[in-house]
Formats: structure tokens, sequence, C-alpha cells
């Protein structure tokens, strides 16, 4: 038994082998960061063929720098960028994915939430072209009980994914997993000039997947709940004016929204505005090039 399942191992291995490029934001991580990396540099290199880890040291004021820099000495695939502003998770994040070189990059929170075997088929479905964004989820097809976090966390949670539903028009039932994989060729596709610069990054990088054309799976991975999370309560507010601000330009990069007389918010909030340009947005594909001729509107635009 033990000799079949070495086999179906080593298979599953093999199947897996890919070039992958995973960045780790960390922020006064100091008292885990050596664990969590420890961890992922023990597995990720049995999965592929080539591997990267990129450590971004984002405005820490403990010894987290410290700790990767000793951590990179034992270590040659590990890249360290420091920042000492804080620039937040997700100008962390975007640091990273510039240096980036491999065909299959993502990241994965320095709290080591997730068990890295379940990662495996986010990875496996890029390498196998089946998707071009991979992302976890610990809310999918779950109910509000059995998501292992704090009661007020998973009442954030919920609310922040009313927002995104409603102003992002973003389908997915988590879009805060601090897990996502996705293709160097899906991240070149999209615009880089993100709002988003903290925890309200992944919307803004989940919204321009979407909204081009990219195919999204969402994989139900259970979390375990890890204390001294570096969110705050005082961070939603940020988050929900940021939100706001990413939903505007949301409605400015479809060219149906180009109408001179569509360019008040106001305007486009009005139930008569929106239902014109949701009627226009049924059949006009995104990315497209069009002519309005005119007929009584006064506009001629491209």
């Amino acid at each position: 038994m033990d000799a079949v399942y070495d086999v179906i191992k080593d298979t599953l291995t093999i199947k897996t082998k890919m070039n992958l490029s995973l960045i780790i934001p960390a922020c006064n991580e100091q008292d885990r960061i050596t664990q969590t990396l420890e961890r992922f540099a023990s597995y990720f290199p049995k999965i592929t063929k080539k591997f990267e880890m990129i450590i971004v040291v984002n405005g820490s004021k403990d010894k987290t720098l410290e700790r990767a820099l000793e951590f990179k000495k034992k270590h040659k695939t590990v890249k360290i960028i420091n920042i000492p502003a804080r620039v937040g998770k997700g100008g962390a994040l975007i640091s990273g994915f510039k240096k980036a070189k491999y065909d299959i990059m993502g990241f994965l929170d320095a709290d080591d939430a997730f068990e890295l075997g379940q990662i495996m088929p986010l990875i496996d479905s890029l390498k196998n072209g089946k998707t071009d964004v991979a992302i976890a989820s610990k809310w999918k097809s779950r109910s509000f009980s059995q998501v292992d976090e704090p009661f007020t966390r998973k009442l954030l949670s919920r609310g922040w994914n009313l927002l995104t539903r409603i102003l992002l028009g973003l389908p997915f039932a988590d879009t805060q997993a601090g897990a996502k994989f996705f293709t160097k060729n899906a991240w070149n596709t999209i615009t880089h000039d993100f709002i988003g610069r903290g925890f309200e990054f992944d919307s803004d990088l989940l919204l321009r997947f979407h909204s081009t054309g990219m195919r999204i799976t969402e994989y139900l991975i259970p979390n375990h709940y890890r204390e001294q999370s570096k969110f705050r309560l005082t961070h939603s507010i940020g988050m929900f004016f940021s939100l706001l601000k990413i939903a505007l330009k949301k409605r400015e990069q479809h060219p149906a929204y180009y109408y001179y007389a569509y360019k008040n918010w106001w305007q486009l909030t009005h139930l008569f505005y929106k239902r014109k340009i949701d009627w226009i947005l049924s059949f006009v594909p995104k990315n497209s090039t069009f002519l309005d001729a005119g007929c009584g509107s006064g506009v001629l635009a491209t």
C-alpha cells in the first residue's frame, strides 16, 4: 500500500511541475516570518521546476527585514525587496509582481492561514491551462459558522463582499483570501494603475482580471485563523473610500461611459441613465472601439 501511495504521490508531483514566482508581503511579521518562510521553502520546490520566493518587506519597524535576510542566506531562490515607507499590502505586492520572472505568479499572506497541500489545485489549474486566475476562498459553499474567524471579522468580511458585488459586480464569494495565483500573461494583459494599495488591492486586482474577460476560478480552501492579524477595524474606512474610487473608475473603463452626457457620476447613478448604459453594456464587447454617429445626441466620439 505504501508503494502504491508513493507512485501516486510522485505522479501528482510530476504533473504539477511548473515555474513559479511566489510573492510574500510582510509588515511587522518578526514573530512568524521565519516559520512561514521555512514552510514555503520546503513545499514549493517539490512541485515546481523553477521556483523563486520574493519577500517584500514593507514599512516594518521590527526585525522582519533582519529575519528575512537571515533566511535568504540559506536559500538561493529567495529575493528580498525592502520598502522602508509603508505602502500597504497592495503596494508591496505590485513591487513583487514587477520583479517576478516565471510563467505562474501569485502571493500568499505571511500569516500562513492555508494548508499548502490544498493550494496545489489552484496552481495545477493554471499549469494545465484550465484557467487564467485561481483564487482561494474560505467562503465558497460555506455557512457563516463554518469559517474559522472571529465573529466581528466574519461580519466585516460579508459586508465587504456585498459591497464588491454591488459596486464592482464581482461574483465571487471571497475576494480577500490571501492566496491568489495567475499566469504572467494575465498579469501583463491588465493595466497596473491600481487605486487600491491597501487590503482592498485584492478586489481591485480581481476587477481588472474580470473586466478583461480572464477566466477566474474560485477554490474552496478552509483556512486556519492566525492571531496577530494586521487588519484593524479602522482600515475598513479607508478601504470603503478606495472601493468607491475603484467603482467610479470601473464605469469609465467601458466605451459606453464615454458619452459626454454620462460623464457626471450623479447621472450615472440615476435610474434612467443607468438602465440605458447597462443596456449598451449588454451587447457592446468590453475593450472595444466603437463610433457613435450622433443621431440627435450631439456627440461624435470614438
